[in-house]
């Protein structure tokens, strides 16, 4: 939820004229993805090992790699060179919330 939050803040918070962003918001929100990201990495490789089947371990893994994957999309897109293309900042926080969803399904 915290990343999903944090991607709907950079979606708000980069939305303004590029003289007019909060970076210092914009940080704080990158921050939030780094480092849910990095306990999210953790804890998903623990829970793939105790998995009983190794098939459920590896869609567990992929799903969490699409959501690292949707994270790296998202931040490419907000990089201030990447601050005109707003669809694609907006369809990687779209892929962010619907990786995060197979992650948990």
């Amino acid at each position: 939820a915290a990343m999903t939050a944090a991607a709907a803040q950079m979606v708000g918070l980069t939305g303004a004229d590029p003289n007019d962003i909060d970076y210092t918001a914009v940080g704080a929100a990158v921050t939030t993805l780094s480092s849910n990201l990095t306990e999210l990495s953790k804890g998903v490789r623990m829970i793939a090992a105790l998995q009983g089947s190794s098939h459920d371990g590896d869609k567990l893994l992929e799903a969490a790699r699409g959501l690292a994957g949707a994270v790296r999309s998202l931040l490419m897109s907000a990089e201030p060179a990447n601050v005109e293309d707003r669809k694609a900042l907006l369809d990687a926080a779209a892929e962010l919330g619907i990786s995060g969803t197979r992650l948990m399904i």
